[in-house]
């Protein structure tokens, strides 16, 4: 399968190697850009998987606080891209409350807000 860019995860050259492999370190989700997210990972994930094909093909999923339902229906790139988004977005937002107050300023941060809700 290739990616947004036409490359397959497997053709990846030595500084693509680098970087998936720091990818690989990061202990969160969120902590992917949305364009790393999109380029890379988001085409390989399927769109929901059922509870029971989860559980055949990974055993568990390490949450000792909720349960996998073997017979419900499971958003999986929902779930994968809201994390990366909403951290892009809260950063986004950060970057700007500490520059120059403007119009423009003002505008973004709203935008910001507008696409949480």
């Amino acid at each position: 399968m290739s990616t947004a860019n036409g490359a397959s995860p497997d053709e990846v050259d030595n500084d693509g190697l680098e970087l998936l492999e720091a990818e690989a370190s990061l202990d969160y989700l969120c902590n992917l850009s949305p364009h790393r997210y999109e380029a890379l990972y988001a085409n390989l994930l399927p769109q929901s998987m059922l509870g029971e094909v989860f559980l055949e093909k990974y055993v568990d999923h390490g949450d000792t606080v909720t349960v996998i339902d073997k017979k419900r229906t499971y958003s999986v790139t929902a779930a994968a891209k809201h994390p990366v988004y909403e951290n892009f977005r809260v950063k986004a937002f950060k970057a700007l409350l500490t520059s120059a107050s403007s119009n423009e300023q003002l505008t973004a941060l709203g935008e910001l807000l507008y696409q949480v809700s």
